[in-house]
């Protein structure tokens, strides 16, 4: 690809059998109803850590985790940086999740690779969140309902849909909206599941695009539409800890970590090898061809 690389099909077969292991062990589909997590990933990573939600909003880091021993006990912790958009901050509480259940591990052992190496370690949870949040029948069903609503023209010849720009637009917009999850995550998944082609997701991700203009463009395409939330802060300072630890307990260690101001979340981040690497993005689009997807991949004309 372009401008980034896809996961080797071999790990992304394993990571998917990991996540339906874990979804079996701690029974997520009883104890949520919506198979699309949005922001109930929370709630999931809550139930296995210790989480400290707090903004820094100079600080292009959205979120990271660490483990700490507590009273001969082991204890995971998590920091999501509420000052970044509602999106990303649950893209990142996936990612984290990934860490506390240890798919690094279980991927090294399984695979005999070294997940240090073109930083697969960090690529794979990314893969891990977004198999989470966005499970593919889930996301692809939603897809063609979109197709079907938002206004195209179908090629018969090849059962493909072209969209005029704005119209393509939207419907990524309805996406990110429908699973909560950040602009280059939605791009992804759709090259992911085939559903656009690598030079359209690297247009769509090219920086140098995305500031000539567009980003205005897509914003306020998300605030017409109703969707500000996804974009947002939340700006929240609350920890929150998984069930069985007390509240002062949590504040206890916090306190000792130094995870309770700037300085003191700052000292922990220092412990980690690895930050979430989330891109803080929000929608952004460019002024391109029509564009022609369909179930077998996608084309963009003139790209």
């Amino acid at each position: 690809m372009d401008s980034f690389e896809m996961l080797p099909e071999h790990i992304v077969s394993e990571i998917k059998k990991f996540l339906e292991g874990k979804k079996e062990e701690y029974k997520i589909s009883d104890n949520f109803e919506n198979p699309i997590l949005r922001d109930d990933v929370f709630v999931l990573l809550e139930a296995h850590s210790v989480v400290v939600y707090f903004p820094l909003e100079d600080e292009g880091n959205y979120g990271f985790h660490v483990t700490r021993t507590l009273r001969n006990k082991k204890v995971e912790f998590v920091y999501i940086n509420t000052a970044q958009p509602l999106s990303n901050q649950i893209f990142t509480a996936g990612h984290e999740l990934g860490h506390i259940w240890e798919l690094d591990k279980f991927l090294s052992e399984k695979l005999e690779i070294d997940l240090a190496i073109d930083d697969l370690g960090e690529r794979a949870m990314n893969r891990f969140a977004a198999e989470l949040m966005a499970p593919p029948e889930v996301f692809i069903n939603y897809l063609y309902k979109l197709v079907r609503d938002i206004p195209h023209e179908k090629q018969a010849s090849n059962n493909s849909y072209s969209f005029e720009l704005p119209d393509f637009i939207q419907l990524i917009i309805e996406l990110m909206n429908k699973f909560m999850l950040p602009y280059k995550t939605i791009i992804l998944r759709l090259l992911e599941l085939n559903e656009i082609p690598p030079n359209l997701a690297t247009a769509l991700l090219d920086d140098g695009v995305r500031k000539a203009g567009v980003d205005d463009f897509i914003s306020k395409a998300i605030t017409a539409s109703g969707y500000s939330k996804i974009t947002k802060s939340t700006n929240i300072k609350v920890i929150k800890g998984k069930e069985g630890e007390s509240f002062s307990d949590i504040l206890n260690t916090a306190e000792r970590m130094s995870v309770v101001d700037d300085s003191i979340i700052q000292s922990v981040r220092s412990d980690f090898e690895y930050y979430a690497s989330v891109l803080a993005d929000s929608f952004s689009g460019v002024p391109m061809p029509s564009i022609t997807m369909n179930q077998e991949g996608a084309k963009a004309d003139g790209i």
